[in-house]
């Protein structure tokens, strides 16, 4: 079991962790439309991983 310093900490490896489907669904799909809302989420990841790296080292 991960020990964090931090709920941050926590949600940060929560969040990156949920990259890996979404990369994975990258592969598999066929559906131009599908693929531009995995990459959406995927900025939505980004976005929050960015948040979470800075509260954590705050």
């Amino acid at each position: 079991m991960i020990k964090y310093k931090s709920s941050s900490e926590e949600i940060k490896d929560i969040i990156e962790k949920l990259r890996d489907p979404l990369n994975d669904l990258m592969n598999y799909s066929d559906y131009e439309y599908f693929n531009e809302e995995i990459i959406e989420l995927s900025q939505v990841l980004d976005k929050l991983i960015a948040k979470y790296m800075i509260n954590v080292h705050n």
